[in-house]
């Protein structure tokens, strides 16, 4: 909440109660500081309008059509991961990394971050790899653009036996 929502709704009770005991000038220069609050009030809510809508997906995620588009997704990262798994881990290092990326309405899956290192460089790259290489996924059907401006998704790549070898 910002401080000046915060002045304005502790504030103004108190502001109108001096106001019907204050001198005529006094009145007014409440009145100005009350309108300069609910200016600012307008002007925090107009800025936060106008940042994207973000969706946090978790693996328990309710709205089918974002589950069943990010499902799509995942399924292509594990395939171009295991397609690209890296061949000086393969059969030697293990572990698990927390990926977090953003898909916007086009399929750009873009701000690929580690959130938990795997504790091997090596594997932590080639989550994000995998993850950077499915760009672009399909567009946002008209119902994802509905709901949400950009998809954040964050998953655990498990690095385990077997994955990559042959």
């Amino acid at each position: 909440m910002s401080r000046a929502l915060l002045a304005l709704l502790l504030c103004t009770p108190l502001l109108l109660l001096a106001q019907e005991k204050s001198s005529p000038e006094e009145s007014a220069r409440m009145a100005k500081e009350i309108e300069r609050l609910e200016g600012e009030i307008q002007d925090s809510i107009n800025e936060y309008n106008k940042r994207p809508r973000r969706v946090f997906v978790k693996p328990s995620v309710q709205d089918e059509v974002i589950k069943d588009y990010v499902r799509e997704i995942l399924k292509k990262i594990e395939r171009l991961g295991n397609e690209s798994y890296p061949s000086e881990a393969r059969g030697k290092l293990y572990g698990a990394a927390i990926v977090q990326f953003e898909i916007f309405p086009d399929g750009a899956i873009q701000n690929v971050m580690i959130v938990k290192s795997s504790g091997h460089e090596v594997l932590d790259n080639a989550a994000k790899q995998a993850v950077k290489s499915a760009s672009p996924a399909q567009p946002f059907s008209q119902l994802i653009k509905a709901q949400t401006d950009i998809l954040v998704v964050t998953r655990t790549f498990k690095f385990t036996k077997g994955i990559g070898e042959q």
